[in-house]
């Protein structure tokens, strides 16, 4: 099994909590993710968070059980400030989404508009072509106000 680089955004506490417990066990800040993350999905055999006891560093030496469990306790802090920033991320979206229904709402009237202005022009330029002259008909004094004249 081959292994892969990934990246990931953590807290800078995480990190630091990370690092320590790393050095105090003589490990890489990769080897010391692996196992940290190993444990907290219940390990390779896939037994609960508690097979801890019986894992083994990358060394050789086996991880107290104490400090893995504090580790994952900050891990597990981390997932809840995750978690918020998703519910807080899911609610800038339904506020863009409400924002867009309003600009598509305020297109179809703009449209709307448009459409009634040109049909005004129509009916202005069907009163003239049926002989009346333009201006006396209350079309052409709508299609001369909507026009902006008088």
């Amino acid at each position: 099994m081959g292994k892969r680089h990934v990246s990931v955004r953590l807290e800078d506490s995480t990190i630091e909590a990370v690092d320590a417990w790393a050095e105090a066990h003589g490990m890489t800040r990769t080897a010391a993710l692996e196992s940290i993350v190993k444990a907290g999905l219940g390990g390779a055999s896939g037994t609960p968070v508690d097979a801890v006891d019986a894992m083994e560093a990358g060394d050789g030496t086996e991880v107290p059980a104490g400090d893995m469990r504090a580790v994952c306790d900050v891990l597990r802090a981390s997932n809840a400030d995750l978690r918020a920033e998703v519910s807080r991320l899911w609610s800038q979206l339904g506020e863009k989404d409400r924002q867009i229904a309003s600009a598509h709402e305020l297109a179809d009237h703009a449209q709307a508009l448009q459409a009634a202005q040109a049909q005004t022009k129509l009916l202005g330029a069907a009163d003239v072509a049926q002989g009346g002259t333009r201006g006396t008909g209350w079309r052409g004094r709508l299609a001369r106000w909507i026009a902006g004249g008088k």
